[in-house]
């Protein structure tokens, strides 16, 4: 098949989206809109094929965005149709629906240009590195001190604006290099050792139920990588696993509501949570605090009117600021009032004054903070904003491919925490993130020695080699 029309099937979802906007009454779009999110995600992954991506495509910056934004749109917007949702986003819904047809094919069209951002990145960077680098430096007790020294210690960076205990970073960067050394050396029980690092960040991070979710990403990418799991294949495997995946992170949820106090059982003790499971989902306000827990309802409702807000008042438009903001970062305000403020901050002052006035936030998508900022040309934004962390990357995949993924500490803080930028905690904190990770990265491999050695032109295993010319000229 001709290479210029392999991404057909996207451009008619597009098309057909258009189409339904444009004519369909709002009383009839609101139910199809859940169908409309998920059909464009099924899209994707028929024009991926069709090019013949690997596994390291699903799991770049770009697709990763799309499958969380997209599967996230979709549930948030099914609960919204079904009224599963709190009593006063119901009323916040009703008043932007007259919005509805322009957001939603702005959220369409911005999936859109993250998704040919992501296969101009793939094309242009992933290549296979014939040297490959046999490392005999694996230290297990490195990444093990790290998990239990920062689930007892607390890292407080107040003194430069952050709220919160940083000692998440340490600790993911130890679960994660786990994680490598797991999967690297194919160790036989090692998936009840993934899950074991899950229920210990379950236990020691129950208030928040996110960084364990989020370790899922970081395992599936190394057994893919290391232990040729061919994701976008329907076998018996994929499914089980996937299934187990799914059903370990959902159940991992609805433990970890019940000890927030959803339910109102009155316990922070994991195991004790556990047996309430039955009698939470039993309780009749299940489906909306679920849609909740998940965080879709939430993700849709906030994401939705934030772009409806700057549609109704440009003067909301923040030009960029809270991208640029990280520039301000060291500075307090105190010291400098006009400091830019976080998109969280931004949106949530709007969306809810007093809520913000004792402390609360409300996150947006990543499409939402480039509308907010940048009006239609949020759009070119998006585009190479993916364009630069994709290439970013791959340039790590290649080298991970290559046998050393034992130094890229950061790449695999990085994958895990990119859901959680896109979700809507902001760019600031990314970055800054990142920092510190650099800095872990840094002094842990003061105590590691590099016994790395190249092994030339040897054979690896590549999932799905692309079979389309590398330099062919892309047309979408």
């Amino acid at each position: 098949m001709n290479n210029n029309i392999k991404s057909i099937t996207s451009i008619i979802h597009l098309i057909l989206s258009l189409t339904f906007v444009l004519f369909l009454p709002i009383s009839i779009l609101v139910k199809i809109v859940p169908y409309l999110f998920l059909a464009q995600i099924v899209s994707f992954i028929i024009d991926a094929r069709r090019l013949s991506v690997g596994n390291v495509f699903y799991f770049s910056p770009a697709f990763l965005c799309l499958f969380y934004t997209i599967i996230s749109f979709s549930l948030g917007s099914y609960a919204v149709s079904l009224d599963y949702v709190p009593d006063q986003w119901t009323s916040l819904m009703y008043n932007a629906q007259h919005k509805l047809k322009i957001v939603t094919f702005i959220i369409i069209l911005s999936s859109y240009v993250v998704f040919l951002s992501s296969i101009v990145c793939y094309v242009k960077f992933y290549f296979h590195n014939n040297e490959y680098f046999e490392q005999t430096n694996f230290d297990i007790k490195l990444p093990i001190i790290l998990l239990i020294v920062f689930s007892i210690v607390p890292v407080n960076l107040s003194f430069i604006g952050g709220a919160g205990n940083y000692s998440i970073i340490p600790m993911t960067m130890g679960a994660s290099y786990l994680i490598n050394i797991l999967a690297k050396k194919k160790y036989k029980n090692r998936w009840w050792y993934y899950l074991l690092i899950l229920v210990l960040f379950s236990v020691l991070r129950w208030g928040n139920k996110r960084e364990a979710i989020l370790l899922f990403v970081p395992i599936i990418f190394l057994e893919s990588i290391y232990n040729n799991i061919v994701i976008d294949k329907i076998r018996f495997k994929n499914i089980l696993i996937g299934s187990m995946t799914v059903a370990m992170g959902l159940y991992l949820i609805i433990v970890m509501s019940i000890i927030r106090g959803y339910g109102n059982f009155e316990t922070k003790n994991f195991f004790k949570a556990m047996t309430y499971v039955d009698d939470y989902m039993a309780k009749d306000d299940f489906y909306t605090n679920f849609f909740v827990n998940i965080e879709v309802s939430t993700a849709y409702v906030h994401s939705y009117t934030g772009i409806a807000y700057v549609l109704d008042d440009l003067d909301l438009l923040s030009y960029g600021s809270t991208f640029y903001k990280i520039i301000f970062i060291p500075i307090p305000r105190s010291m400098y009032p006009g400091k830019p403020s976080s998109m969280i901050d931004l949106f949530t002052s709007v969306h809810s004054p007093w809520f913000r006035s004792v402390g609360g936030s409300f996150p947006v998508n990543i499409y939402t903070e480039a509308f907010w900022n940048f009006y239609y040309f949020g759009f070119l934004f998006l585009f190479f904003l993916f364009y630069f962390f994709n290439k970013y990357y791959y340039n790590c995949v290649n080298e991970i491919e290559s046998g050393l993924g034992f130094k890229k500490g950061v790449f695999l803080f990085f994958i895990s925490q990119w859901i959680a930028f896109c979700r809507g905690n902001g760019f600031d904190v990314l970055i800054v993130t990142l920092i510190i990770a650099k800095g872990i990265q840094i002094l842990f491999n003061q105590f590691t020695s590099d016994f790395s050695v190249p092994i030339m032109n040897r054979n690896i295993y590549h999932n799905r080699v692309p079979r389309f010319n590398r330099r062919m000229n892309y047309q979408l």
